[in-house]
């Protein structure tokens, strides 16, 4: 990445990077640097007319690294999914903060509860935020949800689902699901859990861009 500041000069390296997220009310990207086992924080400088960049989590943390993120503007914070361990943690957006624990186990697999009582896979896919302040994992191909005031993960009954995404307007929010064709396409109560008002078949989706 050309045009920083910070750092090693004006150019920082990644290394599989695996994770986006953004703060739009303060110009602020946060990235998951994987391959170098670091949180980093891009912030556009006018003045300047260059990146400043900041390590949020430095690679001698013992929770890195971090791989899915996502922004909470609610808590200033950052969650992030740790393949090191298997756990979700929240990180404030300072230089070199401190993670907290939110949820999960070292041990593999896909059981609801709170904190370290909550198992997640191994495929861990996304984690997308909501605003109503509750956090979105796709656990392989299953919708979990955390609430970030107690720490609980619960899962949606949906299954199938390959890729989730919130966009906030105005005071609602709206939302798209892609599941698998083959599995039963979502209630209206799933997606109103969800304040969802798309749900679209993948398969559908793919046939649709075959025949355009």
């Amino acid at each position: 990445v050309s045009g920083c500041e910070n750092i090693a000069g004006p150019d920082v390296k990644l290394s599989y990077p695996k994770g986006l997220a953004a703060d739009y009310a303060k110009q602020t990207y946060y990235v998951a640097d994987t391959g170098n086992e670091r949180l980093l924080s891009f912030k556009w400088n006018d003045a300047k007319s260059t990146w400043k960049v900041t390590v949020v989590l430095a690679a001698d943390s013992e929770n890195a690294p971090a791989t899915y993120i996502t922004f909470l503007p609610a808590r200033e914070a950052i969650f992030f999914y740790s393949t090191q361990d298997n756990r979700v943690y929240k990180v404030g957006t300072t230089a070199n903060a401190q993670p907290e624990f939110v949820a999960g186990n070292t041990r593999i697999g896909q059981h609801d509860g709170m904190g370290a009582e909550a198992l997640f896979t191994n495929n861990v896919k996304m984690l997308q935020t909501m605003q109503n302040g509750n956090v979105l994992v796709l656990d392989s191909n299953l919708i979990r949800v955390i609430d970030p005031a107690t720490n609980i993960v619960a899962t949606l009954g949906l299954q199938g689902a390959y890729s989730i995404a919130t966009v906030a307007n105005n005071a609602q929010e709206k939302g798209m699901i892609l599941y698998s064709s083959t599995n039963t396409p979502p209630t209206m109560t799933q997606l109103q859990q969800l304040n969802t008002v798309w749900a679209v078949s993948y398969t559908h989706l793919r046939a649709h861009e075959t025949r355009h």
